[in-house]
């Protein structure tokens, strides 16, 4: 199982990225993973509504790294690293396309 986000300007996909659902605790641990899960439930459909959530996610997954490699999966689906990539990679669109529309799969 997995996660699809993608944020749409005019109809045109500007970001895409799947990531498992294995990293959502960490992301949690973090402080973004409902942000990034689940923004439809909390009213979240614009890139700049998420930005608040990924930057100091980001900040919380370096600083306490090594205790969020502790929730790492077990089955070796997902990592750190790939966490860490999408956050940035994610918080690098919202900020370049802040009026995107967000949609996610789950």
């Amino acid at each position: 199982m997995s996660l699809d986000v993608w944020l749409k300007v005019d109809g045109q996909e500007v970001f895409e990225w799947n990531i498992t659902h294995n990293l959502r605790p960490m992301a949690d641990a973090a402080g973004f993973g409902n942000a990034a899960w689940r923004p439809d439930c909390y009213g979240m459909d614009k890139a700049s509504q998420i930005s608040p959530f990924l930057e100091p996610g980001i900040i919380q997954l370096v600083k306490r790294k090594a205790e969020m490699e502790l929730l790492n999966p077990e089955n070796g689906w997902g990592d750190y690293e790939g966490l860490l990539d999408f956050a940035v990679a994610y918080a690098v669109a919202c900020n370049e396309y802040p009026d995107a529309e967000v949609r996610v799969s789950r």
